[in-house]
């Protein structure tokens, strides 16, 4: 008699943040956590058609090659390790493997590990071509069959079945643990995990990675599972709040304002050019290994505050943002004068929780809107430390999503075009006017430690002689200008490889071949790495080179209008090497700087690829 028995499934959520220039492990509360039971071929193997069946021995016979093959835009497809010291020495997965919401992370089976050995017996059924013993082959052996499954997303449908059971929410701590239902005299629980995060007021995908790799089959209850989430959209912060009325300015996105330069003072050279840190960020740890203050900010930004317990109060009731365009993109000043007040809508999420029609515990989202007030420029509420209480929530379970305030939310598009920005902060009493407030009020993180704050320093407080206030600043560059570039034909004297990619030399010692492309952008934000290949790429030939696009880079000069000339030009002979004559690739990946707080921004890239062959 079939009995049913509860399996305790306990785990936790989390991620990695770049905060102030370390690498932070954070829980991630309130993550909705899918939980399925993925049911074994088994059950419906007699059912999937032989023209299915008869290709699976190729999967596992002759495995797809993983090859280390970068996928746009980190760095390019032509990136190769140790060229170019900027860009990280990664290698990833083919491309069909590879999304946003889907980055492998190592969890019950590793896409790295080698395939596990075949026995001849089994290769040998596999090779029969016969339907019949193939599926009895893969019946019997399917658990040392799912690394190979892992590379082929089209089988899987054919091979798993995966049925939602339970739906769980992570807690402060993003931790979960329920209990789910299994047949005792049935097989142990086969258990998959997807998750979701709500971004920007919508459940969005952050988890889900295949099925056939990410199976924790015959799950013994009860132990831990941990769930590593890469997705960039996903911001640091539970429900941690601070006392007393401060005033925490902690980000824009993920990157602190403590990795944002705000002087000048620094001018020492990068790649041989005198470098402008003032308003630029370092780069976010998962894209580009870049240690100094190079990437300005572009498209959409949020501005992360968290306000104290003591706030609001009759004398701190609104908040205001306001940008100020202070120099164009060649830093020399800008007198425009113009002012923009930030004023997109903002609501700040929170959760409240029911019993449903069964009597278990759930929870739903909700939002309080924070602003613009009507009537005013500008102004924004300040939210307490819980939505209880606050525009007439009387749920003594509301609970905000963060103590994190999204303070602004806004597209640079809209600003005075590229160039160094001031952002001031301003605070307002319940009757709309300026207040001051001692300095000490604002708060920014402690350069060696993202946990903790100290007072604000000289160079983020301003005053403001009208009104008499301190308030808090920060100088920051914007950029939408995307990065360029384009390979152009190669030259062996008067010759051009053109549209048919044919050059005939002559000399294969004395005549010169020209290598050139274009790598540029107007305002210095962009690195780049170009390749040229031999044949097969067996044998290695010269003519690679990479660094940022403002200055000349290892075998190439550099014009004003960045196009790239290898220096001095190759010969035939020095391409070719074994060879009388060759085909080759050229491939150009230029790397736009720009992020927005949570990521670098990949739609600024370009990339260009051409082909060419030297004959006698």
């Amino acid at each position: 008699m079939w009995q049913i028995r509860f399996c305790r499934v306990i785990g936790k959520v989390k991620k990695d943040f770049n905060i102030d220039g370390q690498l932070v492990v954070k829980p991630l509360c309130k993550a909705r956590v899918h939980i399925c039971e993925v049911d074994k071929v088994l059950f419906w193997l007699d059912k999937i058609p032989d023209n299915i069946i008869l290709r699976i021995p190729d999967l596992i016979l002759e495995p797809v090659r993983v090859r280390p093959f970068p996928i746009p835009p980190d760095p390019g497809p032509f990136f190769r390790p140790g060229l170019n010291p900027i860009l990280p020495d990664t290698h990833v997965l083919a491309r069909k493997l590879k999304s946003p919401a889907n980055v492998r992370v190592g969890n019950p089976t590793s896409l790295n590990k080698a395939m596990p050995a075949i026995d001849p017996q089994i290769k040998q059924q596999l090779q029969t071509r016969n339907s019949s013993v193939i599926k009895t082959t893969i019946a019997k052996n399917i658990q040392l069959f799912h690394p190979f499954f892992c590379n082929y997303p089209w089988i899987w449908p054919w091979l798993y079945r995966c049925d939602e059971i339970k739906t769980v929410y992570t807690d402060n701590n993003g931790r979960f643990d329920t209990p789910i239902i299994y047949w005792a005299n049935g097989d142990k629980p086969d258990i998959y995990f997807w998750v979701e995060y709500l971004i920007d007021g919508t459940w969005a995908t952050i988890y889900k990675p295949p099925i056939p790799c990410f199976t924790y089959w015959d799950y013994a209850c009860g132990s831990e599972i941990t769930i590593k989430v890469t997705d960039p959209r996903v911001r640091a912060g539970c429900n941690e709040t601070i006392t007393g009325e401060q005033v925490w300015v902690r980000s824009i996105g993920n990157v602190s304002l403590r990795n944002i330069r705000q002087d000048d003072a620094d001018l020492s050279p990068i790649q041989g050019m005198p470098w402008h840190r003032i308003g630029l960020s370092k780069q976010p740890v998962h894209d580009l290994s870049i240690t100094d203050n190079v990437s300005p900010f572009a498209t959409g930004l949020h501005f992360i505050i968290k306000f104290g317990s003591g706030l609001p109060n009759n004398g701190a009731r609104y908040f205001r943002w306001k940008a100020i365009k202070i120099a164009n993109p060649d830093l020399t000043p800008f007198f425009g004068g113009t002012t923009r007040y930030l004023n997109d809508a903002i609501a700040k999420p929170y959760y409240v929780e029911y019993l449903d029609v069964f009597g278990n515990p759930q929870t739903t989202t909700k939002f309080h809107t924070l602003g613009p007030v009507p009537g005013t420029s500008g102004l924004f509420l300040i939210p307490p430390a819980t939505p209880l209480g606050f525009l007439g929530e009387t749920d003594d379970s509301a609970v905000w999503q963060t103590a994190d305030t999204i303070s602004a939310a806004f597209d640079s598009n809209g600003l005075f075009g590229d160039g160094l920005y001031q952002f001031t902060l301003e605070l307002f009493d319940q009757h709309q006017n300026k207040i001051f407030r001692e300095p000490t009020i604002y708060k920014v993180s402690q350069i060696n430690n993202s946990g903790a704050t100290e007072n604000a320093t000289p160079e983020f407080i301003t005053w403001d002689m009208i009104n008499g206030t301190n308030d808090f600043k920060m100088v920051v560059r914007v950029d939408n200008t995307p990065a360029e570039g384009a390979i152009h034909d190669v030259q062996v004297g008067s010759n051009f490889s053109g549209a048919c990619g044919f050059i005939k030399y002559t000399n294969a010692n004395a005549q010169q071949v020209k290598l050139s492309f274009q790598a540029h952008h107007d305002n210095h934000f962009a690195a780049f790495n170009f390749v040229t290949i031999k044949g097969n790429n067996f044998e290695s030939c010269p003519g690679d080179t990479g660094g940022f696009v403002f200055s000349a880079t290892p075998g190439y000069s550099r014009t004003g209008q960045g196009e790239f000339v290898s220096t001095p030009l190759l010969t035939p002979a020095a391409l070719m090497g074994t060879c009388t004559k060759s085909a080759f690739s050229e491939g150009l990946y230029v790397t736009a700087l720009h992020n927005n707080g949570y990521h670098r921004i990949a739609a600024f890239d370009v990339s260009d690829t051409n082909a060419f062959a030297l004959e006698p």
